[in-house]
């Protein structure tokens, strides 16, 4: 969920869609097209044998942010994590880079724990950039910390330690 100020409308992420919310009126409200997961992805799902209720099989969202004109959401996508980027004027779904493998920027069920945070500035090339804490697989079993790449700056990720949590080799020397 995510309040826009500006607007005074509230997204809200439920399954398979964003809703946005009037916040003076929350009975008015828009709904964005359906969220599908990937191609194939319920079906492999559905065969998999610790998920015995179809309710795993779908896509959660489980992140909502507002960049700029753009509502960029992140799902479970049955299992399969995926990124959508919403037009903000009536959220369709941009066709351009609309859909994305949302792999450690999302977790991959709905059971699992998970957080991000819209950083506007501070990082590098003062872009704005979205960091994540979810699993990197799908027994979430491998926490991982995560930044996509920004500007000229690689993307930032932490390393598994049995004891510590490092996100580059240079902050091992710092």
């Amino acid at each position: 969920m995510t309040l826009d100020e500006t607007s005074s409308v509230i997204y809200v992420g439920a399954r398979k869609h964003v809703y946005r919310l009037h916040a003076d009126n929350i009975t008015q409200f828009e709904k964005s097209p359906e969220l599908e997961s990937a191609p194939g992805s319920v079906a492999i799902c559905k065969n998999r044998k610790e998920f015995v209720e179809e309710f795993h099989c779908r896509n959660h969202i489980r992140y909502i942010f507002e960049v700029s004109d753009v509502i960029e959401v992140c799902g479970t996508g049955a299992y399969k994590p995926r990124t959508f980027q919403l037009n903000k004027t009536d959220l369709s779904i941009i066709k351009s880079g609309g859909r994305t493998s949302g792999y450690v920027k999302c977790p991959y069920g709905p059971d699992h724990n998970s957080t991000a945070i819209f950083i506007e500035t501070g990082n590098p090339s003062n872009a704005s950039a979205i960091y994540s804490a979810t699993f990197e697989d799908i027994a979430a079993s491998e926490p991982v910390i995560y930044r996509p790449s920004v500007g000229d700056s690689p993307y930032l990720r932490s390393v598994k330690n049995d004891r510590y949590v490092f996100l580059s080799m240079l902050q091992l020397w710092l």
